[in-house]
């Protein structure tokens, strides 16, 4: 029986994807390693639109899983207008997935290793990287606090230093 099931046009089963994704221990482990809760939600949402999207049936079927597959997700998430930070991201949490699974050999490599991501950029938004305030926005910060009060006077150092510390004083 072919575990790579194609969708069907109605959409994608999150729930069943979920069950897969519960139904193998290691995957929980994985998941568990994570401190954030957020960050927990997203990688499990990820590898349930996955699983879903390929038609994974049965836990075995995503140790199953080769770099064509990873491809053909990928473009599968170009086709449905993803933007290329999400598909980055989404192709991020896989391959985390996939060091995990690998390194327990419960696969036996990393599907997701070699398979190129979008290029998003080197500054700004969609890169990954917080935008670097300009030097403009930094003297506004600056010159904001009143400093003709001893809070004022704080919150202007404070802002210094912070600043400074960050490289981004001019």
């Amino acid at each position: 029986m072919n575990e790579f099931v194609a969708p069907d046009g109605n959409g994608i089963d999150l729930a069943s994807a979920f069950d897969v994704l519960a139904a193998v221990p290691a995957e929980s482990l994985w998941l568990a390693n994570f401190t954030a809760e957020n960050t927990r939600a997203n990688y499990r949402r990820t590898v349930g639109r996955f699983i879903a999207t390929m038609g994974l049936r049965r836990p075995e079927a995503l140790y199953g899983v080769s770099q064509g597959h990873v491809i053909a997700y990928r473009e599968h998430l170009k086709a449905s207008g993803a933007s290329k930070a999400t598909i980055a991201n989404q192709l991020s949490a896989l391959s985390s997935l996939y060091k995990f699974l690998a390194d327990r050999q419960l696969c036996p490599s990393n599907p997701v290793a070699g398979v190129k991501r979008p290029h998003t950029g080197t500054e700004g938004m969609g890169s990954g990287k917080t935008p670097a305030l300009t030097p403009r926005q930094v003297r506004a910060m600056l010159d904001a606090p009143d400093t003709d009060t001893l809070a004022g006077l704080r919150d202007r150092a404070v802002l210094h230093v912070y600043f400074y510390t960050r490289g981004s004083l001019f």
